[in-house]
């Protein structure tokens, strides 16, 4: 893929993921005001249920999708990969909405102790078979290179969600119930359009050689998506143990700040990254562009991150009730684990290219061994807060793990010196903000001078090569030009 194209793929798809993704942030201000801390710990606690049956039973079979869609022989061949990984992911998690609605009793007295949210947990359950129905055909648009059509359900996605969340959570009054309601409706919607969709172009074929290559390959991620889900949600089941449902709701909004800057930053890289780096893999070049790319989604990451480090205590203090506020202090931390679990998903590529993934999963274990030890010794005593360095312990350790296991398979000699002196200065920028002065519009003001002064040091330092900053500059003068606003602004200077 050119790089122009590949550019302006990842644009439209960083578009339609944060779009897609979005409504858990433009919701915040809603949640956080119609919503008490108790309501949003157990709509948390919810979706960890669902997470956990779906991990369980479900198959995560994106990755072996584009693997063998990639090097299918034929067209039909490649039509078989789509329309047989849908089965197979309906039918999992079919099964484990089926677990969950046989069991819904003893889950919810084990999360609550009492049966108070059985009902909502049965209805949630049912957004399982949905996910399935939606994920296998936004990879398949992934696959075959429609961006824009990936956009536009992207859209329709926020439009439904925010739309229903507005009537059940606002004008309804409904709390919890309406937060199900809304999401089980539009999952309801967008999953009948995309697998009408998706059906009508590559039919209901199920192959069973397909289905071993998809299943063996995806097996071992399945087994490191269980680590994942204990390192990433286990933090919330001690913490209810050890304080409230309200501690959770109050870490649940710090978390939700480490998600966005994934969706804004990693995730939209990596629609395009999965596919292109088994073509740059092929060239005389490979190193140089591997090393390259990794300062450049460590930049893009770490600028994201820092601005949401400064920002997010005038915006916490704006948008959600007072109880929420300490939610600000604890985000920062959230982001840091967020920044190791980017550099780990870039790293990991030489278990992907030689297919070594149970490698990824031993990588989990020792990460979670780690977290969890973290989590017993450090939640108990310092709360979210602790649970939040707890995160950035687990996510360290799963990071040297994976880096040390994939480097055996292909080195891409990655610059980790630079990169690490990246997150440091950004680190050092947001401890200036603790002198920040009172004031909503002053405290503004002094963090966006904060911003600047990363800028500005970011652009003097060593820490990216003349080449890397001269590419730098023309990829953001490229994604600007795309915004209309800015040609208008342009065209008139």
């Amino acid at each position: 893929m050119p790089r122009s194209k590949a550019l302006s793929h990842t644009t439209i798809y960083a578009l339609g993921n944060v779009i897609s993704n979005i409504v858990s942030i433009v919701m915040l201000p809603i949640y956080t005001r119609y919503l008490t801390p108790a309501d949003y710990g157990v709509a948390e606690l919810l979706n960890m249920a669902l997470d956990i049956f779906g991990i369980l039973i479900g198959m995560r079979v994106g990755q072996a999708m584009f693997r063998y869609y990639t090097h299918a022989e034929s067209p039909k061949e490649a039509k078989q990969v789509i329309s047989t990984a849908l089965w197979i992911s309906v039918f999992l998690n079919t099964t484990a909405f089926a677990v969950i609605l046989i069991f819904s009793t003893d889950i919810t007295t084990m999360m609550f102790d009492d049966t108070h949210y059985e009902r909502l947990l049965i209805l949630y359950g049912i957004t399982l078979i949905c996910q399935a129905l939606i994920e296998v055909p936004l990879i398949y648009l992934r696959a075959v290179e429609k961006p824009w059509l990936f956009f536009f359900f992207g859209v329709l996605k926020l439009v439904l969600q925010v739309s229903l969340n507005i009537y059940f959570v606002v004008y309804l009054e409904l709390h919890v119930a309406g937060v199900v309601y809304s999401a089980l409706i539009s999952l309801l919607i967008m999953a009948a359009i995309l697998t009408t969709y998706t059906i009508y172009h590559t039919g209901l074929s199920f192959s069973r050689p397909i289905a071993k290559l998809l299943v063996n390959f995806s097996f071992p991620i399945l087994l490191t998506t269980v680590g994942s889900f204990v390192m990433t949600y286990g933090d919330r089941f001690y913490l209810q143990k050890t304080f409230s449902v309200s501690e959770v709701g109050i870490y649940a909004l710090a978390y939700k700040f480490g998600f966005m800057m994934m969706i804004l930053s990693w995730t939209p890289f990596s629609l395009v990254w999965d596919t292109i780096r088994y073509e740059i893999y092929r060239r005389d070049n490979a190193i140089k562009s591997f090393q390259q790319m990794f300062m450049y989604v460590t930049l893009g990451t770490v600028t994201i991150g820092i601005g949401l480090a400064l920002y997010v205590k005038p915006v916490i203090q704006i948008m959600a009730a007072p109880e929420f506020h300490s939610a600000a202090e604890i985000a920062p931390i959230v982001l840091i684990a967020y920044l190791f679990f980017a550099w780990t998903n870039y790293c990991n590529f030489g278990i992907y290219l030689k297919e070594k993934t149970k490698l990824m999963f031993y990588a989990e274990v020792i990460a979670v061994i780690a977290i969890v030890i973290a989590y017993s010794l450090i939640i108990p005593r310092y709360g979210a807060m602790g649970a939040a360095w707890a995160t950035v312990i687990g996510f360290l350790v799963r990071l040297v793990a994976t880096e040390l296991y994939s480097v055996k398979l292909y080195d891409m000699k990655l610059p980790w010196l630079r990169a690490t002196a990246l997150m440091a200065l950004a680190i050092a920028v947001y401890l200036l903000s603790y002198f920040s002065p009172e004031g909503w519009l002053l405290s503004v003001a002094y963090r966006t001078l904060l911003v600047v002064v990363f800028f500005a040091a970011v652009y003097v330092l060593p820490i990216l090569q003349k080449e890397e900053k001269t590419e730098v500059l023309l990829t953001v003068t490229a994604v600007l030009k795309k915004i209309p606003l800015f040609n208008k602004a342009a065209g008139t200077s």
